[in-house]
């Protein structure tokens, strides 16, 4: 199942005289009508791009730099194809 609409949306917003980019990210894979949402990837105002992740318990969040991601996949990826 395809979700194009999910692909092109995202929203920006005003914070203290700085400009953030928040783009919500789905379970693209999922069987349900509406597709889960994952975390947000969020682009500061001085281009460095985080993950964001929301406990719906504690309502805490958890962020993470893009680069941290790539990293760690690239080293992920590089071991399993050894």
């Amino acid at each position: 199942m395809t979700y194009p609409h999910l692909c092109r949306m995202s929203h920006r917003f005003e914070i203290g005289g700085f400009y953030r980019v928040r783009k919500k990210i789905y379970d693209l894979h999922s069987n349900n009508p509406q597709p889960p949402r994952f975390c947000d990837a969020i682009q500061e105002a001085d281009g460095k791009v985080y993950l964001e992740v929301k406990d719906k318990r504690t309502k805490r969040k958890t962020r993470i730099l893009w680069q941290d991601v790539q990293c760690q996949m690239k080293d992920f990826a590089e071991a399993i194809n050894q």
